[in-house]
């Protein structure tokens, strides 16, 4: 006689199917007690999970990869260079390379030299980065990072720049670059400062038709490249348009229709003359160097606004931070421009057919 059909060896399919779910039971339980006992588990999971994501779609060719790549701007050494020399606007050069080989090729001695500098290996960099709960890790000189801090990554590959790049502009910020150049050429590249060309005040005030009375050649490009602040408190040279100078490394990469949105002036072209400018002229130098990068026709106002002694309107004050109580204008003695003299230097620059 054959055996009844719920007998499976030795036993009844129902008592198999009973025991097979009282397993499951258990092992559900203890994984629920588990991650009672370890809180935080899966936050670091999910986090781990998240940046895994975000910097595949930053190697790859999603329109969200390529809109990361676009918020972060390639900056060449010798722009990477004047940056941490004359620390022009706030920023932090973060080197993601791994440990062992930051220890076995130190960084070049400008950047190690450099306050603004600190060693974050790119699987730190979710925990050192993120606005919430940010880990970061003790004992480096720099201080965390704001929101609108430039922050430029290095390190010997160009895909892990580009990549942690990409992976910061995607946690918000807004001011990202990477350095365009090798470490080895960085390292090798001379103290090379701004080597000009340079405007006096004179020659400006004749550019902009300020002398004359004359309207300006809509080739000339006065831009101011301080903050909103600076420019809404102090004053600012008539004939001047506003790009703050940690926009540029971003903006330069605009296409022309993106310029005018964001600035409400035409993006300046080939055959068109740039003048920078800023309270003295840390800032435009670093910012003429960016446009030059660019291929624009760039310049350096030398006295910047603190020394445009053509106008009450435009008031003299100290250096001073975003955040901090804004200084008192200062005083100082109204004078004349000098025609000759600024057609002097026009004509020595070669932009002396700029003149209307």
């Amino acid at each position: 006689m054959a055996p009844p059909i719920t007998r499976v060896y030795g036993g009844s399919l129902t008592s198999a199917m009973a025991l097979t779910l009282l397993a499951w039971g258990i092992r559900a339980l203890r994984g629920a007690a588990l991650m009672r006992h370890l809180p935080g588990v899966k936050k670091r999971l999910a986090k781990a999970a998240m940046l895994d994501s975000r910097l595949a779609k930053a190697l790859g060719r999603s329109p969200t990869a390529k809109r990361l790549a676009k918020g972060a701007a390639p900056l060449g050494r010798a722009v990477l260079r004047l940056l941490v020399d004359l620390d022009p606007v706030p920023h932090l050069v973060v080197d993601v390379r791994d440990a062992d080989e930051a220890r076995r090729e130190p960084l070049p001695a400008a950047l190690r030299e450099a306050p603004h500098v600190a060693h974050i290996p790119e699987d730190l960099l979710h925990g050192a980065l993120s606005l919430k709960n940010r880990q970061w890790p003790a004992g480096l000189a720099a201080g965390p990072p704001g929101r609108q801090t430039l922050l430029v990554f290095v390190s010997s590959c160009q895909r892990q720049m580009r990549r942690c790049a990409a992976y910061a502009t995607s946690l918000g910020y807004a001011r990202v670059g990477y350095l365009q150049d090798s470490l080895e050429a960085f390292g090798a590249l001379d103290d090379p400062g701004y080597a000009g060309p340079w405007v006096n005040r004179d020659a400006l005030a004749l550019l902009m038709g300020l002398i004359t009375g004359t309207r300006k050649s809509e080739r000339v490009f006065l831009v101011d490249c301080r903050r909103h602040d600076e420019r809404a408190l102090y004053g600012s040279i008539e004939g001047s348009v506003h790009v703050p100078a940690d926009h540029l490394p971003r903006a330069l990469h605009f296409s022309p229709e993106e310029w005018l949105k964001s600035y409400r002036f035409p993006k300046p072209g080939e055959g068109d003359a740039v003048v920078l400018q800023c309270r003295t002229n840390k800032r435009a130098q670093w910012a003429a160097l960016l446009c030059q990068g660019a291929g624009m026709d760039a310049f350096v106002y030398s006295q910047g606004s603190y020394g445009w002694h053509f106008n009450e309107d435009v008031k003299q004050y100290a250096s001073y931070e975003e955040g901090d109580a804004p200084p008192e204008p200062e005083p100082f003695d109204l004078e004349t421009p000098d025609m000759g003299k600024g057609t002097q230097e026009l004509e020595a620059l070669g932009l002396s057919h700029l003149l209307c």
